[in-house]
């Protein structure tokens, strides 16, 4: 497989593993700006962050135990979604979906 038919061929892998993985350090990088911006600072960059976020956070707050304190959620999210990415993962194994890595004859 060569190009452009090795990605569109496997087109079901990419987008799962790439949404996963976007959720995860999307969450990650939340979670490292909370520690270094104030929480009351106008940072656009932690704002984006914080919106591209809210959705996975607040889906990973219904499992989550009372007992985790608020700033560590995005950090259990990131790391439910790292779990889910390798979940997935051993789904497309198992399937033979995975892409083939090396020279075809």
């Amino acid at each position: 497989m060569q190009g452009n038919e090795f990605f569109w061929s496997h087109l079901p892998f990419w987008i799962v593993m790439y949404g996963l993985a976007v959720v995860a350090w999307t969450c990650l990088g939340r979670f490292v700006l909370a520690i270094l911006v104030k929480n009351s600072s106008k940072n656009y960059i932690l704002r984006w962050f914080e919106r591209l976020t809210d959705w996975p956070i607040a889906l990973i707050d219904l499992i989550t135990p009372r007992a985790v304190a608020r700033g560590l959620m995005p950090l259990v999210t990131a790391i439910w979604f790292f779990l889910l990415r390798f979940i997935a993962f051993m789904v497309f194994l198992n399937a033979g979906m995975l892409p083939k890595m090396g020279v075809s004859p």
